[in-house]
């Protein structure tokens, strides 16, 4: 059985930074300082259009650095506590994951062609002609026996030109509570730029699939991919059932 740490050793050839080594406040920070120059070019994921495969809470805004980097508000758990479970499924409650972080932070980002552990992030410069690699994180809270239904993890991508755009990660599940969760991250340019998701570039790693698999684009395209070792939606409370969604986008000048 393959550990958190080595599920994401496998996936990147080295041990991925924490998070606390993103220093997510600060990156969120940087993030709305930079998106105030921006206000009014940012191409907004405020209005999804989810697929009957899952549902979609409250939205993403840009008006407090809690909204842009993730939501809904939610009971959070205890990582070092022996009882520090949700009592019914949920996803990414664990605010001190001791190989995450705060996990409610559930999108990073960073360009593909960095092969090194760190560089991972919230905030990207947009830079025409490049791909970036996107990672999300999806772990039910709650303890082994509650088992997450219908779990599906998409992506909302802005399909228009903008000098800043956020891109918006959900998981959402029949049974959980809050029945959806989400985080942003944002990219930002000089010049109006559209982000375009790489065809077949999604795979999902698991404690099971430690060297992954591939996943359908529905990840991008709104219907969403389901989640668990066995692709089925299931996901038992635990880290042991904790995964991965990867995918790319390329950044397109206008």
């Amino acid at each position: 059985m393959f550990t958190v740490d080595e599920l994401l050793g496998s996936v990147f050839d080295s041990a991925l930074d924490k998070a606390v080594d993103v220093a997510v406040d600060g990156v969120v920070r940087r993030a709305l300082r930079a998106w105030e120059g921006w206000a009014g070019t940012v191409a907004d994921t405020s209005s999804p259009q989810m697929g009957s495969g899952g549902r979609a809470s409250s939205q993403p805004t840009l008006n407090s650095s809690k909204q842009f980097s993730w939501g809904p508000e939610r009971l959070v758990v205890n990582a070092n506590d022996p009882y520090g479970y949700t009592p019914k499924p949920s996803f990414n409650c664990d605010y001190n994951n001791p190989n995450y972080g705060d996990e409610r932070v559930l999108m990073i980002a960073k360009p593909a062609a960095d092969e090194t552990a760190g560089g991972w992030t919230t905030i990207l410069d947009a830079t025409p002609g490049v791909e970036y690699l996107i990672r999300i994180y999806y772990h039910n809270s709650s303890d082994p026996s509650q088992v997450a239904s219908g779990a599906r993890g998409w992506l909302n991508i802005p399909d228009y030109p903008a000098h800043a755009a956020l891109i918006t990660a959900y998981l959402t599940a029949e049974n959980t509570e809050p029945p959806a969760v989400w985080s942003s991250i944002l990219f930002q340019s000089d010049s109006a730029v559209r982000l375009i998701y790489s065809p077949g570039s999604a795979r999902l790693f698991t404690n099971a699939l430690p060297h992954g698999r591939p996943v359908g684009d529905g990840l991008a395209i709104g219907t969403g991919e389901l989640l668990g070792a066995e692709g089925n939606g299931s996901v038992p409370g635990g880290y042991q059932s904790a995964g991965i969604l990867t995918c790319k986008v390329r950044v397109h000048s206008c």
